[in-house]
């Protein structure tokens, strides 16, 4: 689970200076997994193992 950070700092920094203290930025961590994520679902084709309940009544 991630842990909270100091949003003040965070509009200080923006990313770049890593006043939190993390080894990297909670917030362009956060981006870039979201990135990751609209990149594979934006396909037409979805290949993997999913539970049946999903895509229950969709074609």
């Amino acid at each position: 689970m991630m842990k909270l950070f100091n949003s003040r700092l965070c509009a200080l920094c923006k990313g770049r200076k890593l006043l939190c203290g993390r080894p990297t930025c909670p917030i362009l961590e956060r981006f870039r997994v979201v990135k990751s994520v609209k990149r594979v679902v934006n396909r037409r084709k979805i290949f993997g193992s999913s539970p049946p309940s999903i895509f229950v009544g969709e074609f």
